[in-house]
């Protein structure tokens, strides 16, 4: 009779190991698909970051030509006037 106990007990331990191992390993992958999710947004939100990069830059440099080309143009009135006032 203790012979069955002890037998039934190691069955027990055994089956409450393999729960817990098997719980453990649903947990890790669940851990590793979360991760997984976090790097798909991660990269979604670079590309949006680059794309928003770009588009800055683009306006700031379309912005300075604008600027540049205007200015050429008050100095060349002012120009103009200095050499009007030097006549």
């Amino acid at each position: 009779m203790a012979l069955a106990e002890v037998e039934v007990q190691k069955k027990d331990e055994a089956n409450k190991r393999a729960n817990r191992d098997r719980a453990r390993r649903e947990a890790i992958d669940n851990q590793m698909a979360a991760l997984h999710d976090r790097r798909k947004i991660s990269f979604s939100a670079k590309l949006l970051m680059v794309l928003l990069f770009l588009s800055l830059a683009f306006f700031t440099i379309v912005f300075i030509l604008f600027h540049v080309s205007s200015l050429k143009g008050q100095l060349n009135h002012i120009v103009n006037f200095l050499l009007a006032l030097q006549w």
